[in-house]
């Protein structure tokens, strides 16, 4: 998979989730918190 590909599937993943809430804004949130801590968690 190149990094364009993973960038749009993360995008795609966003949007699913904004329409199964109903909400984009807490889908983002909630994509973004995730992130964070998957990017906090693997530091030394």
């Amino acid at each position: 998979m190149t990094q364009q590909q993973y960038i749009i599937n993360r995008k795609l993943n966003v949007l699913e989730l904004g329409q199964t809430l109903g909400n984009i804004s807490e889908a983002c949130a909630s994509w973004e918190s995730a992130a964070s801590t998957t990017t906090t968690s693997n530091k030394p």
